[in-house]
């Protein structure tokens, strides 16, 4: 089996009505992963990129804040 053309699947899934921004199906974030609408965050295949697993748990571990 190959897959390809994979891509994040962020359709018809509410974040505009939410106001969070999208660019050609991936979510917006910053450096933090925080989206355009605060305390909502997106990690892993959402935003893209390589999209692997152990890239979404690297993105929230290398970004968790103690407080």
């Amino acid at each position: 089996m190959v897959a390809v053309g994979r891509r994040p699947n962020t359709q018809a899934i509410g974040l505009e009505k939410i106001g969070v921004k999208t660019e050609n199906g991936r979510i917006v974030v910053n450096d933090r992963m925080e989206t355009s609408v605060p305390a909502v965050y997106a990690i892993g295949d959402a935003v893209g990129g390589i999209m692997l697993a152990h890239k979404a748990t690297a993105e929230v571990i290398s970004r968790q804040t103690i407080y």
